[in-house]
């Protein structure tokens, strides 16, 4: 299988690091494409993960947000059609321009979300899957406007994934002066 996945924010690499990482151990192709967009860049660089940096953040005017969602959607659709093979499915949690991409291209999109107060038009309309913790209401859902029958639910929270590979380091809060007996 063909799995592209968009990292168009910091928490997305941690979260879908592991998840990336088991795709590609048992043997599927995996293409990340990100954009630099706070720390994002600096988190896959730590990593292992191959990717292609394409498009950049619109900032906060509401118009140089939609052209460069429009912008990064084209620059991606182009970047995907350039690979010698289209992907099976494209997944993200959140990215609103490799929704249009992945529209365009006619490749099924998989969109996870994990608060039902996020602005989910494009979502609502592109994507063939929805997923999201099932501790989040159905009648939230409802409110939201999200079509149940492309929802997806799965148990527990997203932080579960990737927080259980974490190794705390004990040296840390006293080398920035914080005694270990403290309680924070």
């Amino acid at each position: 299988m063909r799995v592209w996945f968009d990292l168009d924010n910091s928490p997305h690499v941690p979260l879908f690091t592991p998840v990336i990482e088991e795709l590609e151990n048992s043997g599927h192709q995996v293409t990340v494409t990100t954009r630099d967009y706070a720390q994002t860049l600096e988190l896959l660089r730590k990593t292992n993960i191959s990717f292609k940096e394409i498009g950049k953040y619109g900032g906060r005017n509401k118009f140089a947000k939609v052209f460069t969602l429009l912008e990064r959607s084209y620059l991606l659709k182009r970047s995907i059609q350039d690979d010698q093979q289209k992907p099976d499915v494209a997944v993200s949690h959140g990215s609103r321009a490799q929704a249009l991409a992945a529209k365009w291209l006619n490749i099924p999109k998989i969109v996870f979300f994990d608060y039902e107060g996020t602005e989910m038009h494009i979502f609502k309309r592109v994507a063939k899957t929805l997923s999201c913790p099932s501790s989040i209401p159905e009648e939230a859902l409802v409110l939201a406007g999200l079509p149940l029958d492309k929802v997806v639910r799965y148990g527990g929270f997203k932080e579960e994934l990737y927080l259980s590979r974490l190794k705390p380091d004990s040296s840390f809060l006293p080398s920035i002066g914080v005694p270990l007996d403290k309680k924070l």
